[in-house]
């Protein structure tokens, strides 16, 4: 006979476990519902915003400014406008490939809701201008944006409101000359911290654009230009003795001192009127920004042309850090050489282990007797060294290499002597028929060259 009390138990589980999984069941469907209905206000938000940004370029006559403000759809965290009858550099948009493709493809459409890096929907506002660099990037500020609108008979103005928020970031682009030409204006200012050698100095800028991304914005309120410069360390780099240099064109600025407001600038920095500012940390570990304030409007050109540029002296890798990368290999290997004529050329690949893409590798000199032999990178991985002085000795070289993750260095030792100091001056021209070489006992043919203070009579 079954025992009524085990058979009371067993009922009591089974009520249970079907109240559990109606439970179950319910929640599901709840969630399922919730979504559906979140998906649908979505929908509802963004039609909204398309509908109330539609023709914002024929809405306006002509002259006529004012300010609007617009409700955010879907909890976005970035609304990006672009003007689409100028060149906007698309690898600026390498995060969101939606965005870089339409760039790139020649699409119409110049307005993206973007959360979280993806591109939730896109349309045509109408024809819209906007200043360098092209593009505006809201950040909303209380679920809103807000900008002015100027229309100008053809298209509407864009320009961004007072305190209104922004993720606008222009790569600080600059080109090898450009960099050398304010590498000279900062040896010529003197200031504390500013370099002493532009070449030096030079050196380093390869490998620092390896390891830091360097970005600026500009913001305007009531004829009053802000301009911001963020400093990003790539990741796991601790970056040290690190100088931004920031060079504003004279036909700009003509004086640094009549528009800057030097209570605003934060941090160890030098302000040159012809003008120049420098900035030095000593150590920059994390992301930096900085910033400046002029007091009048810079026009789309002079936005343009201000240049920044920023070098490290010092770029290590952290220490404990998962990275990508971790089981390459780089290593340099330490080596003697010998002048040949007074100079040195050798390939720093073959002096190098690693087992990535040696295009990826960026040298740099560290430390030399520049006295005795200078030496200095060429063609990004060559090693070129010239004899300076005719006394005897040894220059140690000491070279670094990275790949942007990994970092190492190793030593070139170079021996001067006397006797390769007496081969340098060995060669000259001489006449068709002349005695030449030791104890004058060679001759030499016209436009050869011959031996001179050596035992070899021969040329």
């Amino acid at each position: 006979m079954a025992n009524p009390r085990k058979a009371q138990i067993i009922g009591e589980v089974f009520k249970y476990a079907i109240v559990g999984v109606f439970s179950i069941f319910i929640l599901i469907a709840g969630y399922s519902l919730i979504s559906v209905v979140r998906d649908r206000a979505c929908k509802t938000e963004i039609a909204k915003f398309e509908i109330d940004l539609k023709d914002i370029d024929k809405n306006l006559r002509a002259g006529e400014k004012e300010m609007q403000d617009y409700d955010v759809p879907c909890k976005a965290d970035s609304i990006y406008f672009f003007d689409l009858n100028k060149k906007i550099n698309s690898d600026d948009f390498k995060n969101i490939p939606i965005i870089k493709d339409s760039l790139e493809s020649g699409g119409n459409s110049n307005v993206f809701v973007v959360e979280n890096g993806q591109v939730k929907h896109s349309f045509y506002a109408g024809n819209l201008e906007m200043i360098y660099p092209n593009y505006i990037c809201f950040v909303p500020k209380f679920d809103k944006i807000s900008f002015f609108a100027e229309g100008t008979g053809a298209s509407a103005m864009i320009r961004s409101a007072c305190n209104q928020p922004e993720c606008t970031l222009i790569p600080a682009n600059i080109s090898e000359e450009q960099s050398r030409q304010i590498l000279q204006e900062a040896v010529q200012f003197g200031c504390r911290n500013c370099p002493n050698d532009a070449d030096r100095e030079a050196e380093n800028i390869r490998l620092t654009r390896q390891n830091v991304d360097v970005f600026r914005r500009f913001l305007f309120c009531d004829g009053i230009t802000e301009v911001q410069i963020i400093i990003k360390p790539k990741q796991g780099k601790d970056v040290k003795n690190f100088r931004f240099y920031e060079f504003i064109p004279k036909t700009c600025i003509d004086d640094l001192n009549k528009y800057l407001d030097e209570n605003d600038l934060e941090g160890e920095h030098y302000v040159k009127g012809d003008p120049l500012i420098v900035w030095h940390f000593s150590d920059l570990g994390e992301e930096k920004k900085i910033s400046y304030k002029l007091n009048t409007s810079l026009d789309e050109e002079c936005r343009q042309a201000i240049k920044g540029l920023g070098v490290a002296q010092i770029v290590e890798q952290k220490e404990n850090l998962n990275l990508p990368g971790q089981n390459k290999i780089l290593r340099f290997k330490s080596s003697s050489e010998e002048l040949k004529g007074g100079k040195l050329e050798k390939n720093l690949w073959d002096s190098t282990d690693y087992n990535g893409n040696k295009q990826d590798l960026a040298y740099r000199i560290v430390s030399q007797n520049a006295n005795l032999v200078k030496c200095e990178i060429k063609n990004e991985k060559n090693l070129g060294c010239e004899r300076k002085e005719d006394n005897e000795g040894i220059s140690e070289v000491l070279i670094e290499v990275s790949d942007g993750i990994l970092t190492n260095s190793g030593t070139i030792t170079i021996n001067v002597n006397q006797k390769e100091n007496n081969n340098v001056q060995q060669k000259k021209e001489c006449e068709d028929g002349e005695n030449c070489g030791f104890l004058k006992l060679g001759k030499c043919k016209k436009g050869n060259c011959c031996e001179v203070d050596t035992i070899n009579p021969f040329c």
